[in-house]
């Protein structure tokens, strides 16, 4: 089902969960704990842009982000997640920077950083990324947390100052 929900509806559905066995690593299941969303959602986002929401694995999935700003016009997309440090060093950026060139579109990534517990490890290096497949914001520390303000005006152009 695609539908955009006004903002005043909350709603975060991760369609796409993130059951894996990584080789010499943990064991990651979603699905235990939570059941998949079965919408695509766009809601008014900073600036007057469109935000499509999306999260962690959705990454994975070229075709909702193809749904998300072709057929529901979103003009960023929002993906915080908690990669693991193995996939995320290997896919984490390369992702991110395809799914803003293929849609032509901002991508903002939130990311959790650091060990969990023994068992568990996530990558961190939360960015901005420009349709244009840019990195235009990162964090200095990829293991740190901290936020941007994010400026927008139209046409959709994006300035970041460190926030506070």
């Amino acid at each position: 089902t695609t539908t955009a929900l006004p903002s005043s509806q909350p709603a975060w559905p991760q369609i796409h969960l993130f059951d894996v066995d990584v080789p010499n690593g943990p064991v990651l299941m979603e699905s235990r704990t939570t059941a998949p969303g079965d919408k695509l959602v766009v809601c008014p986002g900073p600036g007057g842009l469109q935000l499509g929401l999306t999260t962690c694995y959705d990454l994975r999935f070229p075709e909702l982000y193809q749904r998300l700003t072709w057929e529901l016009g979103a003009q960023l997309i929002a993906v915080p997640s908690a990669f693991t440090k193995i996939t995320g060093a290997a896919h984490w950026e390369v992702l991110l920077r395809a799914r803003a060139i293929e849609c032509q579109a901002y991508v903002v990534a939130a990311a959790q950083a650091g060990r969990h517990n023994e068992k568990r490890e996530s990558w961190g290096h939360a960015m901005i990324v420009d349709p244009w497949g840019e990195v235009i914001g990162r964090l200095d520390d990829p293991l740190a947390t901290g936020h941007w303000l994010i400026i927008m005006c139209k046409p959709p152009y994006l300035w970041l100052c460190p926030g506070p």
